[in-house]
């Protein structure tokens, strides 16, 4: 195996580590961010209501 496939499986094994970590973070962030934004909308709802 030539030192150029070693560095092509290396960094194809990176960008699948890098894709599959920002995936993650992108499914968390999203159900996390979805729950505050409800809950910042509803708090900027009853603060309208009240003037």
């Amino acid at each position: 195996m030539s030192s150029a496939e070693l560095w092509w499986y290396f960094w194809i094994a990176a960008f699948l580590v890098s894709g599959a970590s920002f995936a993650f973070i992108a499914v968390v962030v999203l159900f996390k961010g979805a729950e505050d934004l409800k809950e910042m909308l509803r708090l900027l709802n009853e603060e309208r209501r009240r003037r």
